[in-house]
């Protein structure tokens, strides 16, 4: 299973990708059962998955940022 591929959601690189799976799964209406738009799922899954690794890299950022900020706060007030 996969998140909701909404294009507001997901970068333009990955949204490219999205849009050939979903015209793959038009233009297969019966091939996709077989296998037919494998690769460009296998394709769309790296790149939601690069994706969710940089959104988590950036939050982990952003949350220490808060925590030595929070840290500095209470040393200070301890002073």
């Amino acid at each position: 299973m996969h998140p909701d591929l909404s294009p507001h959601l997901h970068t333009d690189e990955c949204n490219v990708i999205i849009n050939m799976l979903k015209q793959c799964h038009l233009d297969n209406k019966f091939l996709k059962y077989f296998g037919q738009c494998n690769d460009i799922n296998r394709e769309m899954l790296k790149c939601l998955k690069k994706e969710y690794e940089s959104k988590r890299d950036q939050n982990r950022a952003k949350s220490e940022a808060t925590r030595q900020r929070r840290y500095q706060a209470q040393k200070e007030a301890e002073n």
